[in-house]
């Protein structure tokens, strides 16, 4: 255990290992990039009657679900790494897509996906927008039982919580 005075900082080392190898990983401890934090993002917009019902945050993506009733609307997002948000999300390249644009960004909405909710356990056509902030680094999942009206006013009230 050691505190760094010229940078405020704490550092503290354990673990099952020799007093060899702690000593050896303490001095290896060097200044290095900080860490890239996962930004978060709020839906400013929700249809009627929807409330949030889960919420779930990982060190690269987020989560949050929303339900009406039957209904559910379900946003998605993590750090891109310069992949698409195809590739990010496993969007199967044979899906029937149709571009749209979200927020001037390009985006794909993929048609009747039909699925079983297992929250309800009924079956329902479920639609699927994918867009990605090239900027923030960010690709986004946006996916609801709603129609594609709904789905794209939605995806543009999805914004950057400050």
């Amino acid at each position: 255990v050691w505190f760094d005075e010229a940078n405020k900082t704490f550092f503290d080392i354990n673990g099952n290992l020799s007093k060899e190898e702690t000593i050896r990983m303490a001095e290896s401890v060097q200044e290095g990039l900080a860490l890239e934090l996962m930004p978060e993002y709020t839906m400013t917009w929700l249809p009627d009657g929807y409330r949030a019902h889960e919420l779930s945050w990982g060190s690269r993506s987020r989560t949050i679900s929303c339900l009406n009733g039957e209904e559910h609307i379900r946003l998605d997002y993590e750090l891109n790494d310069g992949r698409s948000a195809e590739d990010v999300f496993g969007i199967d390249e044979y899906a029937e897509r149709k571009a749209v644009t979200v927020s001037g960004q390009e985006a794909i909405l993929y048609l009747n996906r039909f699925v079983r909710i297992q929250i309800q356990n009924t079956d329902e056509d479920e639609h699927s927008l994918v867009w990605a902030d090239e900027a923030a680094g960010i690709a986004f999942y946006l996916e609801a039982t709603e129609d594609e009206e709904i789905m794209l006013q939605v995806a543009e009230a999805v914004s950057s919580a400050k």
